[in-house]
């Protein structure tokens, strides 16, 4: 019984999904956002990436499995100096000193 009450929802979901791609759908206008960057604009950002790889070597018959990590994490800002016609011709990047990357490999010791 539980699986006839979802054939009649997944039923209407298919006939819906098959109306509205078979039916015809014309806009009748075109918009294009466009950003319109001006001197002294700024963005900050934040970004953190985190890696972990794991990989096999074999050797002689022998297989070793070897253990990467890798973090980064950038801090600054970003500031537009000049632009011309919306567009950015010159930007000066800050990086905050919070920003770091490591590195851990299996067997080395973990480098900054």
């Amino acid at each position: 019984m539980l699986f006839h009450s979802y054939v009649r929802p997944l039923s209407c979901v298919s006939v819906l999904l098959s109306v509205i791609v078979s039916s015809h759908i014309v806009a009748e206008e075109k918009v294009a956002i466009r950003l319109n960057i001006q001197g002294g604009e700024s963005w900050a950002f934040d970004r953190t990436m985190d890696m972990k790889m794991t990989n096999k070597g074999t050797s002689e018959g022998q297989t070793q499995t070897f253990v990467s990590k890798m973090t980064q994490h950038r801090v600054g800002k970003m500031v537009v100096v000049a632009a011309t016609d919306g567009k950015p011709t010159e930007v000066k990047v800050t990086f905050d000193k919070s920003c770091d990357s490591s590195m851990e490999m299996t067997g080395q010791p973990p480098q900054k």
